[in-house]
């Protein structure tokens, strides 16, 4: 009889741990989970915010490009009207 009772509280406690251990598994299985959703999202959110960055790069490299075509534009604008007035004060001169 008493080893009856002390079979039974043996194999209760061998349940109990085989529940703890099946329990320790599904966490473990959900936190790998978890955390493997977590890095994929701060795995977007990183790209999303190189891409952005990059945009923001490459649109201000158009605009300096722009500029700078604008500045040259500019330059041999005032370059051709220079040498318009030279060659007009150098034939006034020859006259």
């Amino acid at each position: 009889m008493i080893c009856n009772i002390i079979l039974n509280i043996i194999f209760s406690y061998a349940k109990a741990l085989d529940l703890e251990r099946v329990k320790f598994i599904e966490e473990t299985n959900n936190y790998s989970e978890i955390k493997k959703i977590e890095n994929e999202e701060r795995r977007k959110n990183l790209i999303q915010i190189e891409n952005f960055y990059t945009n923001k790069i490459v649109m201000l490299q158009d605009i300096l490009k722009k500029e700078k075509y604008e500045r040259e534009l500019q330059y041999r604008s005032q370059l051709q009207v220079i040498i318009l007035i030279l060659k007009k004060s150098s034939s006034f001169f020859r006259n």
